[in-house]
């Protein structure tokens, strides 16, 4: 984005509730770790090899009175939709709530661009990100 004023901002695209996403994306078999980035996106270590998540900035949303759950599931094109239910102010007698729905474009870490460090935290090289 560029300012009237001439300052500029970039934005990118993030998922509602990164910890719920965490939290349910390391139930998947083979994932063993899973860490929200700076800029939005997410490390995976999936079975030995290294993911970048990239949240798209497509939300969607719908209105729903079913008891919705978080669900993490790969779509059609190996990507994967995240959605999470929102509570939202109940002005009636029936409970409805909010589902955000998230698309998440799977890339492989490009090698060494995110690294472990002895305590198991992860640093990703930011001043480097890959082209996607």
């Amino acid at each position: 984005m560029i300012y009237e004023t001439g300052i500029s901002q970039t934005c990118t695209p993030t998922v509602y509730s990164p910890e719920t996403f965490i939290k349910e994306g390391l139930k998947f078999p083979g994932v063993e770790k899973l860490t929200f980035n700076v800029n939005g996106t997410f490390y995976v270590l999936h079975e030995g090899n290294s993911y970048i998540l990239s949240p798209i900035f497509t939300l969607k949303t719908i209105r729903t009175t079913s008891n919705a759950n978080v669900n993490i599931a790969v779509n059609d094109a190996g990507n994967l939709n995240y959605s999470i239910p929102v509570e939202i102010p109940n002005k009636t007698r029936s409970n409805s709530q909010m589902m955000f729905m998230f698309d998440l474009f799977i890339e492989p870490a490009p090698e060494n661009w995110c690294l472990e460090t002895d305590d198991d935290a992860i640093f990703c090289d930011f001043d480097n990100i890959p082209e996607f």
